[in-house]
C-alpha cells in the first residue's frame, strides 16, 4: 500500500472517496469532553466515537486515533 500524506480536509475527503470508503460527515463546534459532546451533538443512530491526535518529535508527523 502506498503511503500518502494528507495535509488538509479536502485531501482527506478526496482520499476517502477515491478508496470508495463510505462515510457521513458531521460538522460541529469544538467540544472538549464527553458530557459536552452528548449535550451539543445529536447524532442519528451513531455509536460513541472518541478521537485522539498524537504528534511525533519529527516535524509534521501526526497520528489520529479513532475509537
Amino acid at each position: 500500500m502506498e503511503k500518502t500524506l494528507l495535509t488538509n480536509r479536502e485531501e482527506c475527503l478526496k482520499a476517502l472517496n477515491e478508496l470508495h470508503i463510505p462515510f457521513k460527515l458531521y460538522e460541529h463546534d469544538a467540544v472538549f469532553n464527553m458530557e459536552e459532546m452528548n449535550n451539543k451533538l445529536k447524532l442519528e443512530k451513531s455509536p460513541l466515537i472518541k478521537s485522539l491526535l498524537f504528534s511525533d518529535k519529527k516535524p509534521n508527523t501526526h497520528f489520529m486515533i479513532l475509537a
